[in-house]
């Protein structure tokens, strides 16, 4: 997942830069603008990874290593390879997706146009006023769909809601 070729890439985008003018390092400031964040999420979040408070600069080998032992520290599921996917099924966690480009261009134009329902809909309330609603009528306002994060997981709780933790 940390191979140089695949971190010198990414460092190189979040630096914004090119391949061939090159970056190795991440910093803080970058990290915090690239996730739209405020110093004190990015503060706890290089604590998290066992950076020292007083560096404000890490290789982005060292950051995607740090990372990747953080996610696993944790209990999360990481795939063995940048071109392979994970997801859980029936409660664990496989990771068995094929994403190389080739197969990813192949199954995009492999794939129908056709939808599995028609999509959101509107319908008129009594009141006269619309209201989305989605395939079978059901209006969107009961449909209770939300993101948490907790830890970097993600599941699906009793009434439907995702969330991540």
């Amino acid at each position: 997942l940390c191979h140089h070729s695949l971190v010198s890439r990414a460092c190189a985008r979040l630096n914004s830069k090119t391949l061939q003018e090159g970056a190795t390092e991440m910093a803080k400031s970058t990290l915090q603008e690239f996730l739209s964040s405020n110093a004190s999420v990015i503060e706890h979040l290089w604590a998290e990874l066992a950076f020292a408070d007083h560096i404000d600069t890490v290789t982005c080998q060292s950051m995607c290593s740090f990372v990747v032992a953080h996610v696993l520290r944790v209990g999360g599921v990481l795939p063995p390879a940048s071109d392979i996917g994970c997801y859980v099924a029936n409660g664990k966690s496989k990771c068995t997706v094929n994403l190389t480009p080739g197969k990813l261009v192949k199954d995009v134009a492999a794939a129908s146009a056709d939808f599995p329902d028609d999509g959101p809909a509107l319908e008129n309330r009594a009141d006269g006023a619309e209201e989305a609603v989605v395939g079978g009528g059901t209006p969107l306002g009961l449909v209770r769909e939300s993101m948490h994060f907790n830890a970097g997981r993600l599941s699906r709780s009793a009434d439907n809601r995702t969330a991540i933790g």
